[in-house]
């Protein structure tokens, strides 16, 4: 009964992301890290962001050796609302 639901709730839908480093650390950072994870007994230590326009995603494997990935801001990138917003502009 407790996981029934009354037609109250309603299904979370995250809004799209405004900045690259929250597009890459809070979107994309499950992809990135599942990728990175590919390399074999990987054990994720942190991410975060290094200045504006970079973040970083590092850990460990059990042999010692460190993983280290940086991801770039391009000249031409768009966060996802910005371009959300270009395509409803031009809608219109």
């Amino acid at each position: 009964m407790e996981n029934e639901k009354n037609g109250m709730e309603k299904e979370f839908k995250p809004g799209l992301a405004e900045s690259f480093e929250i597009e890459m650390l809070n979107v994309k950072g499950k992809e990135i890290t599942d990728a990175i994870g590919r390399t074999g007994d990987f054990v994720f230590g942190r991410s975060g962001t290094d200045n504006e326009g970079k973040v970083y995603f590092e850990g460990d494997r059990s042999d010692g050796t460190k993983i280290r990935v940086e991801i770039v801001k391009g000249k031409n990138y768009q966060s996802p609302a910005e371009l959300n917003e270009l395509n409803t502009n031009n809608e219109k």
